[in-house]
Protein backbone atom coordinates (compact mmCIF):
# COMPACT_ATOMS: atom_id res chain seq x y z
CA UNK A 1 0.00 0.00 0.00
CA UNK A 2 1.39 3.24 -0.91
CA UNK A 3 1.93 6.16 1.28
CA UNK A 4 -0.71 8.52 0.32
CA UNK A 5 -3.63 5.72 0.63
CA UNK A 6 -2.43 4.89 3.93
CA UNK A 7 -2.59 8.34 5.24
CA UNK A 8 -6.03 9.15 3.44
CA UNK A 9 -7.33 5.63 5.09
CA UNK A 10 -6.15 7.14 8.25
CA UNK A 11 -7.96 10.68 7.83
CA UNK A 12 -10.72 9.28 6.82
CA UNK A 13 -11.06 6.49 9.79
CA UNK A 14 -10.23 10.09 12.03
CA UNK A 15 -13.47 11.62 11.08
CA UNK A 16 -16.54 9.68 11.55
CA UNK A 17 -17.04 8.67 7.50
CA UNK A 18 -20.43 8.01 6.09
CA UNK A 19 -21.27 4.94 4.21
CA UNK A 20 -20.51 6.32 0.97
CA UNK A 21 -16.86 7.67 1.94
CA UNK A 22 -16.43 4.13 3.46
CA UNK A 23 -17.56 2.56 -0.03
CA UNK A 24 -15.27 4.59 -1.71
CA UNK A 25 -12.58 4.04 0.51
CA UNK A 26 -12.52 0.40 0.42
CA UNK A 27 -12.85 0.52 -3.61
CA UNK A 28 -9.42 2.03 -3.66
CA UNK A 29 -7.68 -0.51 -1.23
CA UNK A 30 -8.85 -3.04 -3.51
CA UNK A 31 -7.54 -0.84 -6.62
CA UNK A 32 -4.26 -0.78 -4.71
CA UNK A 33 -4.18 -4.42 -3.85
CA UNK A 34 -4.80 -4.89 -7.85
CA UNK A 35 -1.93 -2.59 -8.20
CA UNK A 36 0.41 -4.89 -5.85
CA UNK A 37 0.46 -7.45 -9.72
CA UNK A 38 -0.38 -4.34 -12.22
CA UNK A 39 0.69 -1.29 -12.64
CA UNK A 40 -1.39 1.19 -15.15
CA UNK A 41 1.02 -0.18 -18.06
CA UNK A 42 -0.64 -4.04 -16.69
CA UNK A 43 3.05 -4.85 -15.46
CA UNK A 44 4.34 -5.84 -12.03
CA UNK A 45 7.77 -5.31 -11.65
CA UNK A 46 9.98 -7.38 -9.81
CA UNK A 47 13.70 -7.65 -8.45
CA UNK A 48 15.43 -10.88 -7.73
CA UNK A 49 18.31 -10.64 -5.11
CA UNK A 50 20.87 -13.17 -4.67
CA UNK A 51 22.88 -11.82 -1.91
CA UNK A 52 26.65 -12.00 -0.35
CA UNK A 53 28.79 -9.50 1.34
CA UNK A 54 30.77 -9.49 -1.59
CA UNK A 55 28.90 -9.68 -4.56
CA UNK A 56 25.29 -9.88 -5.35
CA UNK A 57 23.67 -10.22 -8.14
CA UNK A 58 20.02 -8.96 -9.15
CA UNK A 59 17.32 -9.42 -11.99
CA UNK A 60 14.45 -7.09 -12.47
CA UNK A 61 11.23 -8.65 -14.49
CA UNK A 62 8.01 -7.26 -15.84
CA UNK A 63 4.59 -9.11 -15.73
CA UNK A 64 7.19 -12.13 -15.15
CA UNK A 65 9.34 -11.56 -18.07
CA UNK A 66 13.42 -10.81 -17.66
CA UNK A 67 14.33 -7.52 -18.41
CA UNK A 68 17.59 -6.86 -16.94
CA UNK A 69 19.66 -8.50 -14.38
CA UNK A 70 23.11 -7.29 -12.72
CA UNK A 71 25.84 -8.20 -10.55
CA UNK A 72 26.82 -5.80 -7.37
CA UNK A 73 31.01 -6.25 -6.73
CA UNK A 74 32.45 -5.38 -3.55
CA UNK A 75 34.97 -7.91 -3.88
CA UNK A 76 38.12 -5.69 -3.13
CA UNK A 77 36.94 -4.17 -0.19
CA UNK A 78 38.94 -5.82 2.33
CA UNK A 79 36.49 -4.04 5.44
CA UNK A 80 34.01 -6.38 5.86
CA UNK A 81 31.78 -3.69 7.79
CA UNK A 82 32.32 -1.04 5.13
CA UNK A 83 31.57 -4.22 2.42
CA UNK A 84 28.20 -4.84 4.02
CA UNK A 85 27.55 -0.81 3.99
CA UNK A 86 28.50 -0.42 0.53
CA UNK A 87 26.79 -3.35 -0.85
CA UNK A 88 23.00 -2.47 0.74
CA UNK A 89 23.44 1.06 -0.42
CA UNK A 90 23.83 -0.40 -3.90
CA UNK A 91 20.72 -2.60 -3.36
CA UNK A 92 18.49 0.30 -2.29
CA UNK A 93 19.96 2.37 -4.98
CA UNK A 94 18.94 -0.82 -7.65
CA UNK A 95 15.85 -0.77 -5.80
CA UNK A 96 15.32 3.02 -6.35
CA UNK A 97 15.82 2.53 -9.78
CA UNK A 98 13.52 -0.54 -10.68
CA UNK A 99 10.82 0.89 -7.74
CA UNK A 100 9.61 -2.90 -7.54
CA UNK A 101 6.18 -4.22 -6.73
CA UNK A 102 7.52 -7.17 -5.24
CA UNK A 103 11.44 -8.03 -3.40
CA UNK A 104 12.18 -11.63 -3.44
CA UNK A 105 15.38 -12.65 -1.78
CA UNK A 106 16.99 -16.15 -1.39
CA UNK A 107 16.43 -16.98 2.33
CA UNK A 108 19.57 -17.54 4.40
CA UNK A 109 20.54 -20.93 5.07
CA UNK A 110 21.70 -22.58 8.15
CA UNK A 111 25.27 -24.17 8.09
CA UNK A 112 27.29 -20.90 7.13
CA UNK A 113 29.73 -19.78 9.76
CA UNK A 114 28.08 -17.08 12.31
CA UNK A 115 30.02 -14.16 10.62
CA UNK A 116 28.94 -14.48 7.16
CA UNK A 117 25.17 -15.40 8.28
CA UNK A 118 25.51 -12.02 10.50
CA UNK A 119 26.50 -9.82 7.51
CA UNK A 120 24.04 -11.56 5.24
CA UNK A 121 21.37 -10.87 7.92
CA UNK A 122 22.59 -7.11 8.22
CA UNK A 123 21.80 -7.34 4.07
CA UNK A 124 18.70 -8.90 3.82
CA UNK A 125 17.12 -7.24 6.95
CA UNK A 126 18.03 -4.18 5.66
CA UNK A 127 16.07 -5.19 2.40
CA UNK A 128 13.03 -6.14 4.07
CA UNK A 129 13.36 -2.53 5.93
CA UNK A 130 13.43 -0.69 2.50
CA UNK A 131 10.51 -3.19 1.65
CA UNK A 132 8.38 -1.57 4.70
CA UNK A 133 9.30 1.60 4.93
CA UNK A 134 8.00 1.80 0.82
CA UNK A 135 4.88 -0.34 1.49
CA UNK A 136 6.71 -3.14 -1.17
CA UNK A 137 5.67 -6.81 -0.89
CA UNK A 138 8.90 -8.64 0.49
CA UNK A 139 9.09 -11.92 0.31
CA UNK A 140 12.14 -14.83 0.17
CA UNK A 141 12.59 -18.27 -1.10
CA UNK A 142 15.10 -20.95 0.64
CA UNK A 143 17.81 -22.17 -2.29
CA UNK A 144 15.15 -25.80 -2.09
CA UNK A 145 12.53 -23.74 -2.82
CA UNK A 146 13.39 -22.32 -6.00
CA UNK A 147 15.15 -24.66 -7.11
CA UNK A 148 12.84 -27.13 -6.81
CA UNK A 149 10.70 -24.74 -9.11
CA UNK A 150 12.95 -24.00 -12.11
CA UNK A 151 14.45 -27.18 -12.53
CA UNK A 152 11.60 -28.97 -14.31
CA UNK A 153 12.83 -32.70 -15.09
CA UNK A 154 16.95 -31.20 -14.81
CA UNK A 155 18.48 -32.49 -11.80
CA UNK A 156 20.43 -29.81 -9.56
CA UNK A 157 23.54 -31.13 -7.97
CA UNK A 158 23.93 -30.68 -4.55
CA UNK A 159 27.49 -29.16 -3.97
CA UNK A 160 27.59 -25.59 -3.80
CA UNK A 161 30.04 -24.60 -6.16
CA UNK A 162 28.33 -27.48 -8.58
CA UNK A 163 24.91 -26.30 -7.91
CA UNK A 164 26.65 -22.33 -9.16
CA UNK A 165 27.95 -23.73 -12.43
CA UNK A 166 24.32 -25.32 -13.21
CA UNK A 167 22.10 -21.84 -12.39
CA UNK A 168 24.97 -20.43 -15.26
CA UNK A 169 23.70 -22.99 -17.80
CA UNK A 170 20.45 -22.85 -16.64
CA UNK A 171 20.02 -19.46 -17.33
CA UNK A 172 22.27 -19.74 -20.18
CA UNK A 173 19.68 -22.26 -21.62
CA UNK A 174 16.96 -20.05 -21.01
CA UNK A 175 17.93 -16.88 -21.63
CA UNK A 176 20.96 -17.40 -24.23
CA UNK A 177 23.17 -14.88 -21.92
CA UNK A 178 26.36 -14.97 -20.10
CA UNK A 179 26.04 -13.89 -16.30
CA UNK A 180 28.11 -14.71 -13.41
CA UNK A 181 27.11 -17.05 -10.46
CA UNK A 182 25.73 -14.59 -8.54
CA UNK A 183 23.42 -12.93 -11.26
CA UNK A 184 22.31 -16.53 -12.66
CA UNK A 185 21.01 -17.28 -8.85
CA UNK A 186 18.98 -13.86 -8.79
CA UNK A 187 17.39 -14.72 -12.42
CA UNK A 188 16.54 -18.17 -11.30
CA UNK A 189 15.04 -16.81 -7.65
CA UNK A 190 12.85 -14.30 -9.91
CA UNK A 191 12.10 -17.57 -12.46
CA UNK A 192 10.87 -19.74 -9.20
CA UNK A 193 8.63 -17.24 -7.72
CA UNK A 194 7.12 -16.61 -11.02
CA UNK A 195 6.54 -20.40 -11.33
CA UNK A 196 5.40 -20.54 -8.03
CA UNK A 197 2.35 -17.81 -8.73
CA UNK A 198 1.35 -18.64 -11.58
Amino acid sequence: MNQKLYEEIKDTLNKNPKKDELSGLLQKILNEEKGIYEDNEGKCRMISLDTSSTKSGWAYFEAGELILSGELDYSKEKDSEIRVEEMIMSIYKVLSTYNPDIIVAEKNTVGRNARTERMLGHIVGSVKGYALAFYKEFTTLSPTEWRKAVKKDVACPRKREEAKEWAIKMVKDKYGIDVSDNEAEAILIGDALVEIRK
